[in-house]
């Protein structure tokens, strides 16, 4: 479960997985030549790049979703990560990249990991810390 802490951004609060959170569960690619990938564990603690191995395979994917997830349990929401970048609000990737090989997120230490928008109470929700997963398709 994840610790919610006054931070940045209007409205908004900073959550930070506990030591030891768990990823959700894996997301199940049905579609025919798309994959799923693991998910790997990330935060905003560096400027660094996060590598996921390309589950298309050998080629750069014809379709690709990069979700994140904040984690702490099986049933963790799971966002699909859309091209909107905000350094305070929607925060991290900054950029995505795609090889035949991989799919590197460019992380920012000075943005959230990644943050959400909630039209229910108009609040920002951003994540120090949590999960990212792609599903490619050749």
């Amino acid at each position: 479960m994840a610790k919610a802490e006054s931070g940045p951004g209007p409205g908004g609060k900073v959550v930070r997985a506990k030591g030891g959170a768990t990823p959700p569960k894996a997301i199940v690619a049905a579609m025919p030549g798309c994959a799923g990938s693991a998910w790997i564990a990330d935060s905003n603690a560096t400027n660094h790049t996060t590598a996921i191995p390309n589950p298309a395979g050998s080629s750069p994917p014809s379709s690709l979703t990069v979700y994140f997830s904040p984690g702490g349990d099986p049933s963790a929401a799971v966002f699909p990560v859309a091209w909107s970048w905000d350094n305070h609000l929607s925060g991290n990737p900054v950029t995505i990249e795609v090889t035949a090989n991989r799919i590197s997120l460019q992380i920012f230490s000075q943005s959230p990991l990644h943050g959400v928008w909630s039209a229910a109470t108009g609040v920002w929700t951003t994540y120090a810390s949590g999960y990212w997963a792609a599903v490619a398709c050749k």
